[in-house]
């Protein structure tokens, strides 16, 4: 009997963890992926000044569509061609 009962409070434990988190709300995602993108940012060195890197979180901030696109750009050449055209937009053709 105690073992049946263990049994069923794991599937019960097992069963909130499950509800929990699927109550994660698409809000919570895209905050997710905005703070994920600032730390990135700050951490990959794709020779950005101060400036350009404030620039660019600002547009996360704005935009979780760029957040979630600069984290999915691994390719290092890639992801710099689409910071500098995101740059190009504020600072012009002299950005990075």
């Amino acid at each position: 009997m105690a073992v049946a009962i263990n049994g069923l409070q794991g599937s019960i434990n097992r069963l909130i963890d499950i509800v929990i988190k699927s109550m994660t709300t698409p809000e919570d995602f895209a905050t997710t992926r905005r703070a994920q993108a600032v730390e990135r940012v700050q951490d990959v060195d794709d020779g950005l000044s101060t400036m350009e890197k404030l620039e660019l979180i600002r547009q996360f901030q704005e935009n979780e569509s760029a957040a979630g696109t600069y984290l999915s750009l691994i390719n290092q050449p890639l992801r710099q061609a689409w910071i500098r055209t995101k740059l190009e937009s504020v600072f012009g053709e002299a950005a990075t």
